[in-house]
C-alpha cells in the first residue's frame, strides 16, 4: 500500500515546521513555495557595498532560546546541530529566564535557519500553487502551479501555510469557493496588515543592543544588524521596520516617499545613525493581520484540508510554531 501523500503549501517556518515533525512518519510530504528560496518570515537580504557583504534580517532579527530549543528537537539524528547557527556569545547561564528570553541570532543570516529544517524534505521551490480542488468532497485534491500548469501528482491532504487571502485565493475558482463556506468566510475576514522596512547603511555604527524600539508611532524597531557577529567593517547596517498599522495606511504610497518619512522621524529623535550610504524600501504586504483568528488552525477533515500559520494565533515565531504542532496533530488523526 502506497503512503499517504501530503502538500504543503509555503515554506515558511509553519509549513517547514509542520514537514520536519512528519518527516520519517511513513507520509510522502510536498512543499510548495513561490520564493526561490524556503524561510518566509525568517528571511536575510544581502548587499554588497565597498567590497562588504552585508545582511539583513528583514523579517525576524533572530530566536529566543526557547524558540531555539523547539526547533532543534525536530531535528534528525544526522542533521547538523542547530546551535552551531546560533553562538550563544557571552550569555547569562541557559537555565535563567534572562537567558531563555535573550534574542539569539544568526551571523549568517536568519535564513540559515529555514535552510537547516529544509534539509532532506522534498521543497518545490519557485512553484506558485495556483488553484486546488477535488472531483468530490474527499476525493484526492490536485494542483494547479502558475498559468494553469497542472501538478502531476495528487495528495490526500492539503495543508496551506500560506496568507489566509492567498489561501482562499487558492481554494477559489471562478470566483466559487471550493471549500465549506465556513472557512471561506473565515479566511477571507482576516484583514491583512502590511509593514514598511528600510535597510540602511550607515556611515556610523549604534552601539548597544541588537534591538532597539524608539519612542515613535511610527517606526516599532530597529534591528542592528552589524552587532550580530559579523564583518561590517565600519559601517552601521540596520533594517527599521515600521509599525504595522502606519504602514497599513500607507500600503500603496511610493517606497521613495515612505523612506523619507522613515528618514525625517529618525532624525528628529534622540537617535543618532549617521549618513545614509544607502537605502533599499521592502514593501512586506502580508507581514501579519490585523485581529488574529484566535485558534491554532482552520480545519476541513470531511475535505482532509488544513489551514494554518502565525497569523491563526498572533503573527510570531511563538505563534507559528504552535499552529504548526496543531495542524500534526490533526494531520496525524486523518490518515494514521
Amino acid at each position: 500500500m502506497s503512503q499517504p501523500r501530503v502538500a504543503i503549501v509555503g515554506a515558511g517556518l509553519t509549513g517547514l515546521s509542520i514537514a520536519r515533525q512528519l518527516f520519517g512518519q511513513k507520509m510522502d510530504i510536498t512543499l510548495f513555495d513561490k520564493s526561490r528560496g524556503v524561510s518566509g518570515r525568517m528571511a536575510t537580504r544581502r548587499l554588497t557595498l565597498t567590497q562588504q557583504t552585508l545582511r539583513f534580517d528583514h523579517g525576524v532579527p533572530g530566536l529566543n532560546s526557547d524558540q531555539a530549543e523547539a526547533l532543534a528537537a525536530l531535528a534528525e539524528p544526522t542533521d547538523p546541530p542547530l546551535d552551531a547557527l546560533l553562538p550563544r556569545g557571552a550569555n547569562t547561564p541557559p537555565d535563567t529566564t534572562a537567558a531563555k528570553q535573550r534574542l539569539r541570532t544568526v551571523p549568517g543570516g536568519v535564513n540559515q535557519i529555514g535552510k537547516w529544517l529544509a534539509g532532506g524534505l522534498d521543497v518545490q521551490l519557485q512553484a506558485t500553487v495556483a488553484s486546488a480542488h477535488q472531483q468530490a468532497v474527499g476525493a484526492p485534491w490536485r494542483l494547479s502551479l502558475a498559468e494553469n500548469t497542472p501538478y502531476p501528482d495528487a495528495f490526500d491532504l492539503l495543508v496551506l501555510t500560506t496568507p489566509p487571502h492567498q489561501a482562499a485565493n487558492i481554494l477559489t475558482t471562478n470566483g466559487s469557493p471550493l471549500m465549506s463556506n465556513l472557512i471561506a468566510a473565515e479566511l477571507i475576514a482576516l484583514k491583512p496588515q502590511g509593514c514598511w522596512t528600510a535597510m540602511w547603511v550607515t556611515s556610523t555604527q549604534l552601539t548597544g543592543p541588537v534591538l532597539v524600539h524608539p519612542n515613535s508611532e511610527i517606526v516599532e524597531r530597529i534591528i542592528c544588524e552589524h552587532q550580530k557577529g559579523r564583518d561590517c567593517g565600519d559601517l552601521g547596517v540596520y533594517t527599521l521596520q515600521a509599525h504595522r498599522s502606519w504602514s497599513q495606511q500607507r500600503i500603496d504610497t511610493d517606497p521613495g516617499q515612505v523612506g523619507a518619512e522613515l528618514q525625517q522621524e529618525i532624525e528628529s529623535g534622540s537617535l543618532t545613525l549617521g549618513h545614509i550610504m544607502h537605502q533599499q524600501m521592502h514593501r512586506w504586504l502580508y507581514a501579519g493581520v490585523q485581529e488574529p483568528l484566535g485558534r491554532p488552525c482552520l480545519v476541513d477533515r470531511s475535505r482532509k484540508l488544513i489551514c494554518a500559520g502565525d497569523w491563526c494565533l498572533g503573527n510570531d515565531i511563538d505563534s507559528a510554531l504552535s499552529s504548526a504542532a496543531a495542524a500534526v496533530a490533526e494531520i496525524r488523526q486523518m490518515i494514521c
